[in-house]
Formats: C-alpha cells, structure tokens, sequence
C-alpha cells in the first residue's frame, strides 16, 4: 500500500477544492492522488518562483529530467518518490507527466492568446490532463471517461481563467483570447488596468458562457457513463460549477477580491456526493453542474 507521507502533507496544507474532492477517497487512491497533486504544485512553483525567465526554464528542464528519473526507476526528489509509488499502483502513462510539464512551460513562453483555439492546448496540458491521470486513479468502467475529464478540466480551467483575469493582470497575463477582447472592444490596457465597462461586462461574460458549455458537455457524458468511482470529479466539478455561478452572481466583479465559496459549502458538495456514490449511484450526475 502507498504511504505518501510527503504529498499528503503538502497537499492537506494547501486546502485547496482540490482536496475537498479526495477526503472520502479510500485511503489507497487519496494517498496516489495527493501525490500527483503534490506533483502538480511543485512544477508549477518553479515558473511561479523563478527569480527569472532562464531560471524558469531550467527549472522545467529539471523537473521534466526527474521524470525520466521517475520512469527509470530512480527518482531523486520527495514528491517522485511518492509518485514512483503510484505508479507500482496504478498505470498512469508517462506522456500525461510530460504534458503537465509542457503547459506550465506555456506559461514562461506565452502572456497572450491570440484565439480560443490556441488557448485549448493550454487548458488540456493544465487541467484535463489532471482529469485524464486521476481517472486512472479512480477507475472507471467506460472509455468516455476520457472525453469526460477533458471537458471538465477545459471547464475547471476556463473558471480559473475568468475568476482570475484581476490576478493575472498583475502579473502582465492575459489568458482571455485576444479574437474576443477585440469583439467587445476592449483594449489589453483596460485589462491590465482592471478597468470595468459594460464592454468588459460583455466579454467577461462571454467567458462565462464558454465554461458553462463545457460543463454541460461533461455533465451530459457523465451521466451517460452513470460511474460512482466518478464521485471525486463529481464533486471538483460541482465546486467550481458554484464558483462559476458566484462570479456571475457578482456581476464579474473580478477586479477586486478572489471570489470564492465558503468551507462549510464545499465539504456539503462533497459529502452529498460521497453519499450518492454510496447509496445513489443512479442520482449521482442527476443534478450536475
């Protein structure tokens, strides 16, 4: 059984919606899952922490090397070694940790999109990537569970990117795609400015529309798949579904501080969902998103 002591610490300090999704995981899976969380949080800290470019790039450099140490059988640092664990457990391909590493390098490389077409390798490297290695963590019955967690990571993603336009600005990042803010009208300076209009209402919104679409896409295939080992995507999905509507609810307001929603609602999220997964399984995506 894995003992990934060094991930599940990491991962329980973050309390992020990630780790509401895994409480009621069996221990087993929990423990493989925090390791690739763990993971996750450590390459994205070396282009987040880099003093500069060159330095972000060797850093990447470093981490995409430890892969190959992983995979060889002779990983070096803590959270691979966690990982190596997982691996002995479940059989989750190299290419998916190769691709993680590729999307955060996107993020040294590009501050623009130019359309939405260029910014989805960006959101499946980042997100449905995630999806695609926790599927084989949670196991699944059906091979649309694939399509499953692609749509929802590009829906958890696009979330992200909307909550996120004010934080990003400050860091001179703009991960709207640029076709849209010429369709609206807005300049990148109004952006980097956090400047409201009832043009940035209209674009911010059209983003908005844009995740909702690709929730329902997961929603109509998980219900199809009707899988209670789905119940940790379930619960991901449902959580930044009401983040999503929160945003919304505020008008956009996404200048100012982070929204977000409050404990108590995401442990009722995942405790409902645990118990539909239980007794329910049928009513489990019912209701979802």
């Amino acid at each position: 059984m894995a003992n990934n002591t060094y991930s599940a610490t990491h991962t329980r300090k973050s309390k992020s919606n990630f780790y509401y999704a895994l409480r009621f995981l069996p221990r087993l899976k929990r423990e493989a899952i925090y390791s690739v969380y763990a993971f996750c949080r450590f390459v994205d800290d070396a282009v987040d922490e880099a003093d500069d470019e060159a330095d972000a790039e060797r850093k990447i450099a470093g981490w995409r090397s430890e892969i190959g140490n992983l995979f060889d059988g002779n990983p070096s640092h803590p959270v691979t070694r966690d990982l190596q664990s997982t691996l002995k457990q479940f059989p989750i391909p190299r290419e998916y940790f190769e691709e993680l590493i590729a999307g955060v390098e996107m993020d040294v490389r590009y501050a623009r999109y130019p359309t939405f077409d260029d910014l989805l390798p960006y959101c499946h490297r980042v997100a449905s990537v995630v999806g695609l290695i926790s599927i084989e963590i949670f196991g699944y019955r059906d091979a649309r569970a694939k399509d499953f967690a692609r749509d929802l990571g590009i829906a958890l993603q696009l979330t992200n990117i909307l909550r996120d336009v004010g934080k990003d600005a400050e860091q001179n990042r703009i991960y709207l795609p640029l076709e849209d803010l010429k369709q609206f009208g807005v300049t990148e300076e109004e952006i980097l400015q956090k400047r409201s209009s009832p043009q940035m209402r209209l674009l911010l919104e059209k983003q908005y529309h844009r995740a909702l679409d690709f929730y329902r896409r997961a929603s109509e295939c998980a219900k199809e798949m009707a899988d209670p080992q789905m119940f940790p995507a379930q619960i991901m999905g449902a959580i930044y579904r009401r983040i999503l509507a929160r945003i919304a609810e505020q008008d956009f307001s996404v200048f100012g501080e982070r929204i977000t929603i409050p404990t108590w609602e995401k442990l009722s999220i995942a405790f409902q969902a645990w118990i539909a997964s239980r007794y329910f399984p049928s009513a489990l995506w019912r209701n979802a998103y």
